[in-house]
């Protein structure tokens, strides 16, 4: 959900047609804000079957207009949290999509710490009012590329480079050229 004028809302998730989530029965809440994202995968669920009926539900704390985007794909989005690395093991040709919130107006950084094999990473920015789905990075689509092939890589983004942007989504697929085991973490 992205929130498009003046105000502050929520976002809830429940499973089940006759569902009527609220902030304080729903299974999956976010936090108050502007931009609020909520990811499931069968484990987030207790193990259960994400089949059947899904019911968003929208608590605006004050007025306020939003867009809600729902999307089911067999590629998970692993939320980054900042400076906690994240370590990933991929078959070649196996691609794994991260997403992080840049609240900073002075810069990220993005940093691959290799233990074995090598891969790329693709790399999108993704404004308010921008369709998430037509901006996911692949390999024929992308603002900025970059290749994990040293044991450590670091790449820094700033203001007036492409890859960057403040208040934003950024997110990064990473494909394996290679079996590849490798952690990663954003920084600003």
């Amino acid at each position: 959900m992205t929130v498009i004028s003046s105000g502050d809302a929520q976002l809830m998730l429940e499973q089940g047609a006759d569902a009527r989530p609220t902030l304080d029965t729903a299974p999956f809440v976010t936090f108050s804000g502007n931009s609020e994202t909520i990811q499931v995968a069968q484990a987030d669920n207790n193990g259960k079957s994400m089949k059947g009926d899904w019911v968003i539900g929208v608590f605006a704390h004050d007025y306020c207009e939003f867009t809600v985007t729902a999307i089911y794909d067999d590629h998970e989005f692993l939320s980054v949290t900042e400076g906690i690395p994240n370590q990933i093991s991929l078959k070649k040709g196996q691609l794994v999509y991260f997403r992080f919130f840049n609240h900073h107006s002075s810069g990220y950084v993005i940093r691959a710490v290799r233990e074995y094999g090598a891969a790329v990473a693709y790399i999108n920015t993704i404004k308010t009012g921008q369709d998430f789905i037509k901006m996911r990075p692949n390999e024929t689509s992308y603002e900025v590329s970059k290749h994990f092939k040293y044991n450590r890589n670091s790449y820094s983004f700033s203001s007036g480079q492409k890859g960057y942007c403040a208040q934003c989504l950024i997110v990064m697929a990473i494909e394996a050229t290679e079996d590849t085991k490798l952690t990663i973490s954003f920084t600003s």
